[in-house]
């Protein structure tokens, strides 16, 4: 059975094949050419390696090209193991910016990082920085301008159910909802993030100055000139360069995508003007200013025109508060030590804010803003008129009154912020959007577009950043693993593979594309046909509500994103690296390869009831040979083998790593003894899927955990790892990654109980813990419980209440 997900290749999963024996080699032709050319990131200390493959260049330091570039080098140091193998091509980022006027503090304008987004930032360890400096949109809508509709009145337009984004990010999964942090948004200053994936992409330069390289300003500048089999040819300040690949990530003016279509027609390729304007700011006000009130995020429509609030984070200034005047620049009176002088921080409220005015495209006399997007051409309302000064163009406001008469009609909210708004606070973009590119790489593969370059769209969805934050990371994923291939295999690694696998991402983007520019014309709609969209939507509020923020939302916002591996274990990839990399090494090793060990003073068993027994092997596969009783005590049939003897687990671990089909085998096997005779397996499957960590036991049982970091109380050390359980589904099918596998989600009512917890820390104790500390510094207990459903244990007055339970200590 197809499944929407599958319709719209949320995330396309193509086989990597063995190159064929009739393809050339091409490494030993890429290392050739990296010494003729002369850029080889070889280690000069050992120069009696061969140097390097040509490095991937990437063009353009915006949010994709940096996510991209620290994508690759961290799957290139994984699969180094710590450091980027010397079979790896490394890495060369160009930026026309200059270094300095990129770190720089500006005000800028807001961005919306959502679900999708967030966990690919956190695949590349960037998420606590956007919780830093960033903010819950908890509440997010549409509403229209119309007499007597206020905030917080039944009657706006569209509106998310009550599941929907009303939860934070800062925590894993701070819901009980299946994959809530998809469904969630955070705000947050567009400079703020691109600054922390700089400063990211920075200090992995200086940790691996040979294998990481970068260009600003001048020596930033990049065109390709041709491209050949098994190299791309470059043209910069300093001369002519060589690539085995070119990421383009420049912008929706690419000059590299004149290169991808050079034998199409160039007109049908290049941006068009979609009629409409952003204006955009970010107001602070203190926060202790009663005179603006909350501001929900919402988006108003108007005829012709929008306008959009969101809040981001507060932030500080800081301000000394002396008591009197006293001499500064010492350390007696008045100077820092001085009681009298105290250091207070200044709250600021930060609303970004964003109105959409249809019109021609702004010229030089009618729009002024201190940041002017490359995109336009104007300066904003300048004093300097220009010829156009009679002419006042229809929609396009000439001074600050007309930009604020605009929205006289708005609700007071977006009064406020117009009314407190100087003509230094505005920056204007004018929105150019891309046709829908059929390819997104070059005839020769080796040339890829990326982000704006390959599908530029209008804000309306907030989508443009978080989908060049997904393309990124999906490229760096195989590209690196094509290398991994090249170097197993000793063939050449195949670009035309790597290409055919990038363009499946496309369906996506030209679905968000589309209802992008949708948006707009909805929004902006005019009387009488703006009069019949919100009889619609207030007479049908539920059908409006499920169409409008529940399936398009899972459509266009990229519910069923799952981040691609980059060379990561699944728990490193479900825990969050920054947890992961703090576990103690044994715990990391055996979570991140395929091994084995011996679970020692093991318990195992089902419930005593007959049904419990039944479940047991229902759902695990484990008959039922040993019996627990109400007080967690084993229990020994008549029938139980060596009912005298300890037990003992033997646990296997197999990994997969086939890019999007990353998977883990576990098979446990209940012994007598250590060695001794088989009590029964229980074996299951783990992947991830989202942001949850999928089990599948049996032939159809699913569930979908959280892992949750057990902390120590005294430093709030992670001493020990949760489950929590967030869904349960019947799954048919083996092949579990596809979304086309047909699944049935059981409402919660039904959802078994299950407790999983993980422990290694012997100085964690206490009663706020469910296990006992291991025995050793170099083990950890574990221990899994399965019960029946709290309505079944009601119902039965507790004679059914455990279905399965197995625990033990694992020693290194």
């Amino acid at each position: 059975m197809w499944s929407l997900q599958s319709l719209v290749g949320l995330r396309p999963h193509l086989s990597r094949p063995r190159p064929p024996r009739h393809l050339t080699p091409l490494t030993h032709r890429l290392r050739n050419a990296a010494a003729q050319s002369g850029v080889s990131d070889s280690d000069p200390s050992t120069s009696s390696s061969p140097p390097r493959p040509l490095p991937v260049g990437v063009v353009g330091g915006g949010i994709g090209g940096l996510a991209f570039a620290i994508a690759y080098v961290q799957a290139a140091v994984r699969r180094g193991g710590g450091r980027p193998p010397g079979h790896f091509p490394g890495i060369v980022l160009y930026e026309q910016t200059p270094l300095e006027v990129s770190l720089e503090s500006q005000q800028g304008t807001g961005i919306g990082i959502w679900g999708p987004g967030y966990l690919a930032l956190r695949a590349l360890s960037i998420s606590s920085d956007v919780d830093a400096c960033g903010k819950v949109m908890e509440q997010a809508g549409y509403r229209s301008v119309s007499e007597g509709v206020k905030f917080g009145s039944s009657k706006w337009l569209l509106q998310p159910r009550k599941s929907l984004g009303r939860s934070g990010l800062s925590d894993l999964i701070p819901s009980s909802h299946a994959n809530a942090t998809l469904r969630s948004c955070r705000a947050l200053p567009r400079h703020d993030l691109q600054k922390a994936l700089l400063l990211k992409f920075l200090n992995l330069e200086k940790k691996h100055p040979e294998f990481v390289k970068t260009h600003f300003g001048e020596t930033g500048k990049c065109d390709v000139v041709s491209e050949t089999a098994d190299r791309v040819e470059v043209h910069t300040s300093s001369g002519i360069s060589y690539h085995s690949h070119i990421v383009a990530a420049d912008g929706i003016r690419s000059r590299a995508r004149a290169h991808v279509y050079a034998e199409d027609h160039p007109a049908s390729r290049e941006p068009s003007y979609s009629g409409y304007s952003y204006y955009r700011g970010i107001l602070q006000v203190d926060s202790q200013d009663n005179s603006v009130g909350a501001m929900p995020s919402v988006e108003e429509w108007g005829s012709s025109k929008r306008f959009g609030i969101v809040e981001l984070k507060e932030s500080f200034e800081e301000e000394a508060q002396v008591s009197e005047k006293l001499p500064l620049g010492s350390d007696g009176p008045g100077g820092r030590d001085d009681p009298r002088v105290s250091d207070t921080r200044m709250k600021k409220r930060n609303i970004f804010w964003y109105a959409a005015i249809e019109g021609p495209v702004p010229v030089e006399g009618d729009i002024i803003a201190t940041n002017v997007s490359s995109d336009s051409l104007p300066k904003l309302w300048s004093t300097n008129r220009s010829s156009l000064e009679d002419d006042r163009r229809e929609g396009v406001p000439q001074n600050l009154a007309e930009f604020q008469t605009l929205f006289s009609d708005f609700s007071p909210q977006v009064s406020t912020i117009v009314s407190r708004l100087k003509e230094g606070d505005i920056d204007i973009t004018p929105i150019y959007e891309l046709p829908l590119l059929g390819k997104w790489s070059s005839k020769g593969g080796r040339v890829h577009l990326l982000g704006d370059a390959a599908h530029a769209m209008s804000p309306n969805l907030g989508q443009g950043a978080n989908l060049s934050i997904e393309d990124a990371l999906y490229l760096a994923d195989i590209l690196s693993a094509s290398f991994q291939d090249e170097f197993l295999n000793g063939y050449g690694a195949d670009p035309f593979l790597v290409s055919k696998q990038y363009i499946g991402l496309r369906t996506r983007a030209h679905i968000v594309q589309t209802f992008s520019s949708l948006v707009a014309r909805v929004g902006q709609l005019a009387p009488p046909l703006s009069d019949v969209r919100n009889v619609i939507f207030v007479l049908f509020p539920r059908l409006t509500r499920a169409v409008g923020f529940d399936l398009l939302h899972r459509l266009l916002l990229g519910w069923n994103y799952t981040p691609p591996a980059l060379g990561a274990s699944i728990y490193e990839r479900v825990l969050s690296t920054e947890v992961f990399r703090d576990l103690p090494s044994f715990v990391k090793r055996f979570h991140s390869e395929s091994t084995g060990c011996v679970v020692t003073n093991a318990k195992v068993g089902s419930g005593t009831s007959l049904v419990d027994q039944l479940l047991s092997k229902l759902f695990f596969g484990v008959p039922p040979n040993a019996l627990w009783d109400s007080a967690g005590s084993v229990l020994s049939p008549p029938n139980f083998p060596g009912s005298s003897a300890p037990l003992s687990i033997k646990l296997n671990l197999e990994t997969t790593t086939q890019i999007g089909k990353e998977k883990e085998e576990w098979k446990r096997t209940f012994l007598v003894g250590t060695g001794g005779e088989s009590l029964g397996c229980f074996n299951s499957t783990q992947w991830i899927k989202g942001d949850l960590l999928m089990e599948k036991t049996g032939r159809f049982w699913t569930f979908g955990f959280e892992l949750v970091p057990i902390h120590r109380p005294q430093d709030n050390a992670v001493v020990g790892f949760a489950h929590k359980l967030r869904k349960v589904m019947v799954l048919f099918g083996k092949h579990y990654h596809s979304t086309a596998a047909w699944s049935i989600n059981l409402p919660r009512f039904l959802w078994p109980r299950v407790e999983a917890t993980t422990l290694w820390d012997r100085s964690a104790s206490g009663s706020h813990l469910p296990l006992a500390a291991p025995s050793s510094a170099t083990s950890w207990k574990m221990r899994v419980q399965v019960r029946v459903p709290e309505f079944v244990e009601q119902l039965t007055r507790g004679r059914m209440r455990l279905i399965f339970q197995y625990e033990g200590e694992v020693k290194e």
